[in-house]
């Protein structure tokens, strides 16, 4: 069963018919209908308020310092994939802070990004100006990206950057 509470998207998922909004949508590539069709799912609709998962709207189920260690790789590139980009990032941040150890919780993100434009992002913006995000520092590491077969034509590596971008933020001090 895969609860949404976009009833949006739970339309957009069953129904063949375009719409303007999503005319841009290439509806072969519907995954969920096709699972859906085959049994395979179930898509249920849940109000806000019980999905727990929704973590641009509410606090995830956790409390403060919970965690020692996120590791996120792809979630900062979907998320700035959004229409609401910067408020989301900055959501992901401040969720990410609040359930992570102030005395040693650490953030790794991988990101197809690169430093320039990643740093924005790990800027201390949060919703409390008197608290920083990351008092440890943030740093950037360049990582060559995989590549089985270098001559596979799938695989063009002249346009696209070589690296994915490891970023390590540190949530205490080094005191």
């Amino acid at each position: 069963v895969l609860y949404v509470d976009n009833t949006g998207a739970i339309e957009l998922s069953r129904d063949r018919k375009s719409t303007s909004r999503a005319r841009h949508i290439d509806r072969r590539y519907f995954k969920v209908r096709e699972l859906e069709a085959l049994g395979e799912i179930k898509v249920l609709h849940v109000n806000t308020e019980s999905n727990v998962a929704d973590i641009f709207t509410k606090a995830l189920p956790y409390d403060d310092g919970s965690f020692d260690l996120i590791i996120c790789k792809g979630t900062l590139d979907a998320i700035l994939c959004s229409a609401s980009s910067a408020h989301s990032a900055r959501a992901f941040m401040n969720e990410s802070c609040r359930v992570l150890n102030n005395d040693h919780g650490v953030l790794v993100t991988v990101t197809y990004g690169t430093k320039e434009s990643r740093l924005v992002h790990f800027e201390n913006t949060y919703d409390r100006p008197d608290d920083e995000w990351w008092k440890g520092g943030v740093t950037f590491h360049s990582v060559p990206k995989p590549v089985i077969d270098r001559n596979s034509p799938r695989i063009t590596l002249r346009n696209a950057n070589p690296y994915h971008t490891v970023i390590i933020a540190k949530k205490y001090g080094d005191g």
